[in-house]
């Protein structure tokens, strides 16, 4: 163990030093153009990344050391029915998932067979043609439409999503405001749930809406001779 992490410390530490060696530090017009979604940028466009963020990503990935946090969501998953689990979120007595860190949308509401998360919209959910990308909506969409199938779940019983559909209804821009997500179940059967979504502004505007199709894992088998 100890001989593979001074491996890859040392491959990190080459790794910096020949790219330092090897690449033109002086800065040039193509640098500072815009990112790819068009609008000119506030501030610096260079940023310099600290070294130690190379290192870490260099162990996560040779030692699967996301692992060890994930660990301890898996135990809770068992022990807590869905509607415990997603409050324990909500309440900040378990982590976010990583995926809405990543984006930037929370949990505001939890209850049995409804989920409702909150996104304000920013520059960086942009897709080429400066509005919000479809894939930020529908990713959302599909978090507040799996979690009201997850809260009607009881304590061992998991779920994946089977199909999505998603209806685009306006452009969504950062000037457009908080956007509400709101995910309510339609049926919860013994080994199938569906359920529907809704995106809404501040004033109620609609700008996306969809339904999903789950399946449940760890269903109980039917008995014998059952239809």
């Amino acid at each position: 163990m100890i001989i593979l992490i001074l491996a890859a410390l040392a491959f990190a530490t080459i790794a910096i030093l020949v790219s330092k060696i090897v690449t033109k530090t002086t800065s040039n017009k193509a640098k500072l153009e815009p990112y790819e979604c068009g609008i000119p940028t506030t501030g610096k466009t260079w940023t310099q990344l600290n070294v130690g963020y190379y290192l870490f990503a260099l162990i996560f990935l040779i030692f699967d050391v996301e692992l060890v946090f994930l660990y301890p969501w898996a135990v809770i998953l068992r022990e807590l029915s869905g509607l415990d689990f997603l409050t324990g979120i909500l309440a900040g007595r378990l982590p976010a998932p990583p995926v809405a860190r990543l984006l930037g949308f929370a949990f505001t509401e939890v209850e049995a067979g409804r989920v409702v998360m909150a996104l304000d919209p920013a520059e960086f959910h942009y897709n080429p043609l400066s509005t919000v990308h479809g894939g930020i909506a529908a990713t959302l969409l599909d978090s507040v439409m799996a979690c009201a199938i997850h809260s009607t779940l009881p304590a061992g019983r998991g779920y994946t999503t089977l199909e999505i559909k998603i209806n685009y209804v306006r452009a969504i821009t950062a000037a457009t405001g908080r956007l509400t997500a709101e995910g309510k179940i339609i049926h919860v059967g013994r080994q199938v749930a569906t359920a529907e979504g809704r995106l809404v502004d501040a004033e109620g505007r609609l700008y996306v809406h969809g339904t999903t199709t789950c399946i449940i894992l760890g269903a109980p088998e039917a008995p014998r001779g059952a239809a």
